[in-house]
């Protein structure tokens, strides 16, 4: 509509005359009012692009350290040691793996090879990459153990468990301490720091800015499948419903 009256002014005059002020002011109004009302959703749409690239990002993030753990266990050669840290709620390891969603999230982060970066316990995550873009947090069940024999020693293994890894991005860090745990709603979003309303499935509403939640969540069980009583491991693995 604003254009066809620009375009009214424009065919008034020919082509050899020149423009009132009036209507040259009135051509400023309107092109101003075009401006005006045709950014903000271009600032809208750009911005959640950006967000949706970067869940895509850290999906990929989760998957990959998924893959990685899950060669650890076919394998069939580690020690516990090399698997993600017992999640805990508060100071009681997580046994059930249905409660393994509530492990808390991460408050603090490191950089994998530096000095003092161990990961230890379930509330630790590290950065990704040197450009410190996202931050991984990885846990799991306690599980339940077998006795296997790896370089010529009897050891207690943790054959079967569930895994969690949240991926945040680094504009996380601002609220660490305060991070949730549900992953990102994904949806139109004028830009990280924008607060949203989250319902979480047992009804409880969670009010948190974008940033505040992991923008990949995953969880999966891992078991190995090459023991005489891989099967027997498993449902002892299951809670009973």
């Amino acid at each position: 509509m604003l254009r066809l009256i620009y375009l009214k002014i424009l065919l008034k005059k020919n082509t050899n005359s020149g423009m009132s002020l009036m209507e040259s002011l009135v051509a400023t109004v309107i092109i101003s009012l075009m401006v005006v009302v045709s950014t903000p959703p271009l600032i809208l749409a750009m911005a959640t692009r950006i967000q949706n690239r970067r869940a895509e990002t850290a999906m990929t993030l989760a998957q990959k350290e998924l893959e990685r753990i899950r060669l650890i266990v076919d394998t069939g050669l580690y020690e516990d040691n090399l698997l993600p840290p017992i999640a805990t709620i508060g100071a009681t390891q997580i046994t059930n793996p249905n409660q393994i969603s509530q492990a808390g999230p991460p408050n603090t982060v490191c950089v994998i090879g530096e000095s003092g970066c161990t990961i230890t316990n379930s509330n630790q995550a590290w950065w990704t990459d040197p450009s410190k873009e996202y931050f991984i947090q990885t846990f799991r069940t306690t599980g339940v153990q077998e006795n296997v024999s790896i370089d010529r020693r009897v050891i207690p293994q943790t054959v079967v468990f569930r895994m969690g890894i949240r991926v945040y991005s680094k504009a996380s860090f601002e609220d660490l301490g305060s991070l949730r745990t549900e992953s990102a709603p994904i949806y139109l979003t004028r830009g990280a720091g924008e607060r949203t309303l989250l319902e979480r499935n047992d009804g409880e509403n969670i009010s948190a800015r974008q940033r505040q939640f992991p923008l990949a969540v995953i969880y999966a069980d891992f078991s190995r499948g090459d023991l005489i009583g891989s099967l027997r491991k498993y449902h002892e693995f299951i809670p009973p419903p």
